[in-house]
């Protein structure tokens, strides 16, 4: 995460690579060479494959958290504001890339990096590099990712329910006063109502942010 962004120069990240490489190398000396049924094939696909499982489930963390700003957006009409960032290579909402970098901040004051490292170098005593017996626990991988989804929606849910309340009262007051327009209405009352619970709950969305960061390393 952070350092995938397209923003970044590729000479950048494969020099970051060769680093890391360069840092848990000797990790993989330590690992005993099996008598039989190497296939350097397999290691390497099946290593590919544990990396791509554990980069997916790390830049899962972020995904929600923008996924969450995008809801919010479309909650207090902010979606009529899309524009198309090229790093993502999508439609970016307001709330929704500020939630991005955001996560990126927080990511960072919770020494997200480094813990990342260090479940990184413990993966290789979870997971033999030659991995003689492949056994992974797919429940256990929905059930954490099913967290990290179900925390990101609690994060954004405080201002998502608001405004469906809201939706419900001008609902009410236009049926019991056909004369007010509520849908005119609902376009200034929803987005003041958004950034005020919004301002209110700040203090929870970064311990929430601290809490989705500091449980991340449960994944590896």
């Amino acid at each position: 995460p952070v350092f995938s962004h397209k923003s970044i120069p590729s000479h950048a990240r494969i020099a970051l690579a060769i680093f890391l490489t360069a840092m848990v190398g000797g990790r993989a000396y330590e690992q005993p060479i099996p008598d039989e049924g190497y296939s350097l094939f397999y290691v390497v696909f099946a290593n590919f494959v544990l990396g791509f499982m554990m980069g997916f489930t790390a830049k899962l963390l972020f995904s929600i958290v923008t996924a969450g700003g995008e809801m919010m957006d479309a909650a207090m009409g902010f979606s009529a504001g899309q524009s198309f960032d090229p790093s993502l290579g999508s439609q970016t909402t307001i709330i929704g890339k500020f939630f991005g970098m955001l996560s990126i901040v927080v990511f960072f004051s919770v020494n997200g990096p480094e813990r990342l490292l260090e479940a990184l170098n413990n993966s290789f005593d979870t997971f033999s590099i030659y991995l003689p017996v492949l056994e992974i626990n797919v429940f256990r991988i929905i059930h954490l990712c099913g967290d990290i989804i179900r925390m990101g929606f609690v994060i954004t849910s405080p201002i998502v329910l608001t405004i469906l309340i809201n939706d419900i009262v001008l609902g009410l007051i236009s049926r019991a006063s056909p004369q007010i327009n509520a849908f005119q209405i609902s376009f200034t009352i929803k987005p003041s109502v958004g950034v005020i619970i919004w301002l209110l709950i700040m203090p929870l969305f970064f311990s929430g942010l601290e809490k989705l960061f500091m449980s991340s390393t449960r994944l590896f």
